[in-house]
């Protein structure tokens, strides 16, 4: 009777270890934030949604526009204004960090995290990403948040079903030199899991 207590034990001591271990390895092999399976990643071929006037995106492949970019012009005596905007559709939200849209391409954020150190807001409305003026003697004139040739992140939100779902739209300014200035949506990513955090700069 002594024996069977002992075996008993044994089984159960060493059931419980292999179990501890087999947690431990589960949680180590679990997706990472970033992991690509965990999010709608889209990729688009040097598309730019300002060649027209206006271009409707849908980044969490519901088939419902998330996104519009649309494109302004408007002539006066001696300069032109030309407005390059995004709007948001009304279950949509766009992340302000320090009242400035977006973050810089070098710095890795992740969307959806509150931050101490950033005055973090969320709203629904629409962002200039260039305003370009031209006057007629060549001058060339930019402001807003895509003003230079670089990446950008900017955190977004959609609202589906009582959850929010996060991501970003990456966009990149290029032509400056050239004067042509066009402005390319690179990728965007939006989580598939309501509250998710997604990082910056997935593969």
């Amino acid at each position: 009777m002594k024996n069977l207590k002992i075996s008993v034990l044994t089984i159960l001591t060493c059931w419980v270890i292999t179990g501890i271990f087999s947690c431990k390895k589960q949680e180590a092999t679990s997706p990472p934030i970033n992991h690509e399976d965990r999010v709608f990643l889209k990729t688009y071929s040097d598309y730019n949604p300002h060649e027209s006037s206006f271009a409707r995106i849908d980044i969490d492949e519901d088939s419902v526009n998330d996104f519009t970019f649309k494109t302004t012009t408007e002539n006066h005596n001696g300069y032109q204004v030309i407005w390059y905007t995004l709007e948001c559709a009304p279950d949509t939200q766009i992340e302000t960090i320090d009242k400035h849209w977006g973050s810089s391409s070098s710095q890795k954020r992740i969307i959806g995290v509150s931050n101490p150190n950033k005055s973090i807001l969320w709203k629904n409305e629409l962002v200039y990403l260039l305003q370009k003026t031209v006057y007629d003697n060549g001058t060339v004139y930019r402001q807003g948040q895509l003003n230079q040739s670089a990446n950008e992140y900017i955190g977004v939100r959609i609202f589906r079903n009582g959850n929010y779902y996060y991501g970003w739209l990456q966009l990149f300014h290029k032509g400056i030199s050239s004067g042509s200035d066009v402005i390319f949506l690179t990728r965007s990513a939006v989580s598939k899991t309501p509250d998710d955090p997604v990082q910056t700069h997935l593969r």
